[in-house]
């Protein structure tokens, strides 16, 4: 007996750019997704989700330890859009 029709198998898509950054950022591996994320933003300037990309890589500079180049991308992130995430980074830089 089946449940699922064949026709109906579910495709586990690669992650693409922007999910391979996230899952790096997410893990605590800032370094290894800035390049997939930085990738995105020059493919994609215009993307819809382009200020949470920049407000990501914000915060994995933060995270590095990089508080001038932190505050640069929060600064870029801060005219794209406000957010909560892109200030308290701001802030903490």
């Amino acid at each position: 007996m089946r449940l699922i029709p064949p026709s109906n198998k579910i495709k586990l898509r690669r992650p693409t750019g922007a999910r391979l950054a996230r899952l790096a950022f997410f893990q605590g591996q800032f370094s290894q997704g800035l390049d997939p994320i930085l990738r995105c933003l020059r493919l994609s300037p215009r993307d819809p989700l382009a200020s949470f990309f920049v407000s990501l890589i914000a915060l994995a500079h933060y995270h590095l330890c990089n508080y001038p180049e932190a505050m640069r991308w929060s600064e870029r992130a801060l005219q794209r859009r406000r957010t909560y995430s892109v200030l308290r980074t701001a802030a903490a830089t």
